[in-house]
């Protein structure tokens, strides 16, 4: 959690326009610190935390079950161990992804939304509103919107 500040602040630089908000890193903590107080560097932290569970745990429910099946394989691109771990993987982030999207949103939230790229961005307000906005407005396609890219 002591790193989240600045995954807030990687997500806010990207959303930028050519007009700069945050000129560099330390008028981008001045700027949060001054009009968002200590609870605006961690918006969207309850998504990041509530991923974490899901994830590890798919990710080794899948892992251990692949590796067992791949086991008596002979694979001419790798181990079954690591082909295993590539489809764990990739299994894992695309169901918790979601939460991933819900995170994005909520850290672009706060007094400067309205000055990025997209300058329509809704209002969210937690995990669950989020999650319900999406769905609504771009249906479930739009909780996976970047996967591709990732």
């Amino acid at each position: 959690m002591s790193t989240y500040p600045l995954d807030l602040l990687r997500t806010r630089f990207s959303a930028q326009s050519n007009e700069k908000i945050y000129s560099n890193l330390v008028v981008g903590l001045r700027m949060i610190h001054r009009d968002e107080g200590l609870a605006g560097f961690f918006r969207g932290s309850t998504a990041a935390v509530g991923q974490i569970v899901p994830y590890m745990g798919l990710f080794f429910a899948s892992y251990e079950t692949l590796k067992i099946m791949l086991a008596g394989y002979q694979l001419p691109i790798g181990s079954g161990d690591a082909i295993a771990g590539v489809v764990a993987s990739v299994t894992s982030k695309t169901a918790v992804y979601p939460l991933d999207t819900v995170r994005k949103r909520l850290q672009v939230q706060g007094p400067t939304r309205s000055r990025y790229v997209h300058r329509n961005i809704p209002q969210y307000t937690g995990i669950w509103s989020t999650l319900k906005a999406i769905v609504e407005k771009e249906r479930t396609r739009g909780l996976y919107r970047g996967l591709s890219v990732r």
